[in-house]
């Protein structure tokens, strides 16, 4: 692993022109979100890189899609979440009332 991806090529960019969409990538993914992801993405295949996750978020701000694509040109696609098994605990019932006191 060479550097941050794209580390230093976005300096500047978007800078008088585009909108801005305040942190919000154009396919509506927002920096909360991203940031999750890229921390799932970082912990799987490249642990070492944690600690930059919120200085490339920085960098690719509003341009999510444009990370994530970058990312999987470099180590693949993170597999689909496993699914959640359903709750197997029986919903609570209400406690029985005490028996009455002689």
């Amino acid at each position: 692993g060479a550097g941050a991806v794209g580390a230093g090529a976005g300096a500047g960019a978007g800078a008088g022109g585009g909108v801005d969409l305040g942190g919000i990538d154009s396919s509506g993914m927002t920096r909360e979100q991203a940031r999750l992801q890229l921390v799932e993405f970082y912990t799987r295949f490249n642990p070492a890189k944690l600690h930059a996750v919120d200085a490339i978020l920085v960098e690719y701000d509003g341009r999510y899609s444009k990370l994530f694509q970058a990312l999987e040109a470099r180590y693949g696609k993170l597999p689909p979440p496993a699914p959640q098994p359903a709750a197997t605990a029986p919903a609570a019932a209400a406690p029985a009332p005490p028996p009455p006191i002689p």
